[in-house]
């Protein structure tokens, strides 16, 4: 059983498209279960390694709650920015936002990236752990 990504993602496109309430995210996520990818995936990897692997849908709840107008608009546009650049024809492409703008990055350049976190973040990070202690 195989699946066909372009056919997902142009499903999922005509989905948003159609939809003013819905996500490109919602969209691609209904396009991606109705073509059961994950339970393909699942077997493919349970062949490859011969490791008993099981498909699982994280819920909202479970990503820690309902999406906010933000993170639908950030959805959507980083959504609609990988398709187009699959349209295009490109690959190994990271869509991610920077200073202030919506953009791709090469795979290897992405994960070569420095990630920068303040002192005020990592303390705030902290905070909100389990096991804080100042």
């Amino acid at each position: 059983m195989k699946y066909n990504l372009s056919k997902i993602m142009l499903k999922a496109w005509k989905v948003y498209r159609k939809t003013k309430n819905t996500s490109f995210a919602e969209a691609l996520h209904r396009a991606w279960l109705s073509a059961k990818a994950e339970e393909i995936n699942a077997k493919r990897i349970e062949d490859a390694t011969g490791i008993e692997t099981r498909a699982t849908i994280l819920g909202h709840m479970q990503r820690g709650g309902s999406p906010t107008c933000k993170d639908r608009v950030y959805a959507s546009m980083m959504g609609a920015l990988a398709v187009d650049l699959l349209v295009q024809g490109k690959s190994c492409r990271v869509v991610g936002y920077r200073h202030g703008e919506f953009m791709d990055f090469d795979i290897n350049e992405a994960l070569a990236m420095q990630k920068d976190v303040s002192p005020y973040m990592w303390e705030v990070c902290n905070s909100l752990s389990h096991n804080y202690k100042k």
